[in-house]
């Protein structure tokens, strides 16, 4: 809709009148239409009864388009419109006729349906059954040009003839959609589940707006590129090397290191540096060593000469102590991100982001989702995560499922970069062409959660590759990163 009819329409007070222009547009054609519409005077007294808009003739002929409905549920509307026998009219020298005798130049009546070209002498009431009528609005000070200003145009398909006589044709109209067997609205929104096809963007054709990648998915502020993997229960899907040995056992703990130390009082008097002392890491490792520095009679920075090893539980204590200081100065230590802290202990401190083993009946990898001490992972557990992890595929190795919980069957990822689940025990069956086999592994949930999961995903760092295609998730969200539609069922369109 033009803006000028917009400002027009909602004005308080409008001198032109509205102009209702009929147009019935018969098979396939470049001038294939007649054009109608209910005349500004009947009684033959004018000689301006047409009307020009849009280049085309609209000729006046009695015409009443009623029982027009707009809803959202139910039943479509089907309005009827009566008009003056057409029939009759094309049979007795009418303009329309005339129209329709035009066999060359650029105006040559080309209509042609089911192949058959209709004609004048063709032309009969069953002729309009299944074409398009199409009803356009506009102001009446606005006819007479060439260009189109007006409401949006209304199209229906003249489904039957309700009534026929000599004077008049009443038929019944329909949707389009109606007719075709469209749903309206054609996306299914179901309550909290998102509606696109997962990863549609991706193929080839695109089907959805789901832009969800099977590589490269999440880039990082410095640029780094980070792949993730989860089930459609948003289990993260982490590979198998990163927590198991070759042989099946199971790596030691990560060791952690110092990777900073803020200064969160600056102290007072002091006149010399300071000393640091760092307390000693709980697994046995070397003890990280600092500086201070010292500016205006204050510490002003801790400078890390050894960030040390083995710290497995809190961030270690950082003690200044001299320095000819009246109020001693402190400070924070962070550690490295860690992520395989090795077997269950209920006695250890597990912070949000790290991954442990334990031998439940949901599965055996588990991440910590809160700080949490003496809780056993198990399902159901808000403190705790069940993890999958999977293999790259190998044509030698047997695969195995799991009688009593689907989820912990195995899983491989393919060359196609797609992880897979085995539904049956197999060896030698490549996933994507075995599907009595094999199911996608990596699948969304439907859920908002699903959605925040992957896109807002926050990569624990692990070596220095610019591009990590098997990372490893942090429990916390990047609530920063914006969804792709800002929630579903979806606030941007798709393109």
């Amino acid at each position: 809709m033009s803006v000028a009819i917009t400002t027009d329409s909602q004005a308080l007070e409008q001198p032109s009148g509205l102009i209702y222009l009929y147009e019935i547009e018969f098979g396939t054609g470049t001038n294939n239409k007649l054009y109608f519409h209910p005349g500004k005077d009947l009684d033959g007294t004018e000689s301006d009864k047409n009307l020009i808009f849009d280049g085309n003739t609209y000729i006046a002929l009695p015409i009443v388009l009623d029982e027009i409905e707009k809803k959202a549920d139910g039943a479509m509307n089907r309005p009827e419109i009566t008009i003056a026998n057409v029939e009759t009219i094309l049979k007795s020298g009418s303009e329309f006729k005339t129209n329709m005798e035009v066999t060359s130049g650029d105006n040559a009546w080309n209509a042609v349906i089911d192949k058959t070209p209709l004609t004048a002498e063709t032309f009969t009431i069953d002729s309009l059954i299944g074409q398009k009528l199409i009803r356009r609005k506009t102001l009446e000070k606005y006819t007479g040009s060439a260009t189109p200003v007006e409401f949006p145009k209304e199209s229906y398909i003249i489904d039957r003839i309700k009534e026929k006589n000599f004077l008049s044709v009443t038929l019944e109209l329909a949707s389009p959609a109606d007719l075709t067997g469209v749903r309206i609205p054609a996306r299914t929104v179901i309550g909290k589940y998102c509606p696109w096809l997962y990863q549609g963007h991706e193929t080839n054709p695109v089907k959805s707006a789901c832009f969800w990648k099977t590589h490269q998915q999440v880039t990082d502020v410095d640029g780094n590129l980070y792949t993730f993997y989860f089930t459609e229960n948003d289990e993260p899907l982490i590979l198998y090397d990163h927590f198991y040995n070759a042989n099946g056992t199971r790596k030691a703990a990560d060791i952690s290191t110092i990777v900073s130390i803020a200064v969160t009082f600056a102290g007072t008097g002091y006149s010399s540096t300071p000393t640091v002392t760092i307390s000693s890491p709980e697994a046995g490792g070397t003890t990280a060593t600092a500086t201070a520095t010292v500016s205006n009679n204050a510490v002003t920075a801790i400078n890390i000469v050894n960030g040390g090893s083995g710290y497995d539980g809190n961030p270690p204590t950082v003690t200044l102590s001299g320095g000819g200081a009246s109020a001693q100065a402190q400070a924070v230590a962070t550690l490295s991100s860690r992520a395989w802290r090795g077997d269950y202990s209920s006695s250890a401190t597990y912070k949000p982001g790290n991954y442990v083993y334990n031998v439940t009946s949901s599965g055996n990898t588990w991440r910590a989702e809160t700080t949490v001490q003496g809780v056993t992972p198990a399902k159901g557990n808000i403190n705790w995560q069940a993890v999958r992890t999977y293999t790259t595929w190998n044509n030698s190795t047997a695969y195995t499922v799991n009688a009593s919980d689907p989820r912990q069957n195995s899983y491989v990822r393919y060359t196609d970069n797609n992880v897979y689940r085995a539904i049956a025990p197999n060896s030698n069956t490549t996933p994507p062409d075995n599907p009595k086999s094999w199911t996608r592994g990596d699948n969304c949930g439907k859920l908002l959660k699903s959605c925040k999961v992957r896109y807002q995903a926050i990569p624990i760092k692990l070596g220095s590759s610019a591009v990590r295609t098997d990372s490893i998730p942090h429990s916390v969200n990047n609530t920063h990163s914006l969804l792709p539609f800002g929630g579903f069922p979806g606030s941007r369109s798709f393109r």
